[in-house]
């Protein structure tokens, strides 16, 4: 009996048909996902959906128009068919507003992301570009109280 070793970083080597098939799938854009109809006893879960990225407004809109006739709209890109599959419709420049290196400039995308049905892409761009409100600095060290002294009352 053998046994499979790992290697440094603790991962089990990929045999080569194994490499071919991560990296051809690493190479793709897209790809196709087969969903076999299981039957009811076996329905659709939200547990695992497509995820598709579009690049423009109007594909964002057509894409999701046309995939929640007769299903419904979810929050933040996601929405069920009328097959009751789970999609998340996405804009391509979502990566980019998440990845900029700033962070409360991804928590504003993600707060904006969450209160949507409908990804409006201007509106993520705004929320990214919003600058956070300042806080007016306090001088600690201006002018000090008046001092209160005593009067003579003689």
């Amino acid at each position: 009996m053998s046994s499979v070793k790992a290697d440094r970083s603790g991962k089990l080597p990929l045999s080569r048909s194994s490499r071919r098939r991560e990296r051809w799938l690493s190479d793709q854009r897209s790809s196709v996902m087969p969903v076999h109809n299981g039957g009811p006893q076996f329905p659709p879960t939200p547990a695992i959906s497509p995820y598709v990225e579009c690049d423009t407004q109007p594909e964002t809109d057509t894409l999701r128009a046309a995939l929640t006739h007769g299903g419904a709209a979810g929050p933040g890109g996601s929405l069920v068919d009328r097959f009751g599959v789970t999609w998340q419709i996405l804009a391509v420049i979502l990566r980019e507003l998440l990845r900029s290196g700033d962070p409360s400039a991804a928590g504003r995308v993600l707060t904006a992301l969450h209160a949507m049905t409908r990804i409006d892409i201007p509106a993520l761009t705004d929320a990214h570009a919003r600058a956070r409100p300042r806080t007016e600095s306090v001088n600690h060290e201006g002018p000090s109280p008046p001092t209160i002294r005593p009067t003579d009352t003689a």
